[in-house]
């Protein structure tokens, strides 16, 4: 059974959702990983602390960093999207992939 072809800014409108919880999951994992690592492995004159302002901070800057990515990502389609080859299918291209 042959799926309809999809253009990639349709594939990417359908799939932004998965791709923006994918990088809040990978955010929350990696400062773990920053809290893990710096109270453990730092010596204790290092003065390592996790503040409310510090993780505020770097809570606003992911978001406005995850927010550059959907524009960078966008701006990729419509610097490309008018010479798209008519016979590729970005179903079986995401199937592959994930």
């Amino acid at each position: 059974m042959k799926r309809a072809e999809i253009h990639p800014s349709d594939w990417w409108a359908a799939q932004r959702l998965q791709y923006n919880l994918a990088l809040v999951v990978a955010g929350v994992v990696a400062f773990i990983a920053y809290v893990v690592v710096g109270s453990t492995l730092l010596p204790t004159y290092a003065l390592f602390e996790v503040t409310i302002l510090t993780t505020l901070f770097q809570r606003i800057g992911y978001l406005f960093m995850i927010g550059v990515a959907n524009v960078v990502y966008l701006l990729d389609f419509a610097a490309v999207g008018s010479s798209v080859p008519s016979g590729v299918d970005f179903s079986k291209i995401a199937d592959i992939l994930l």
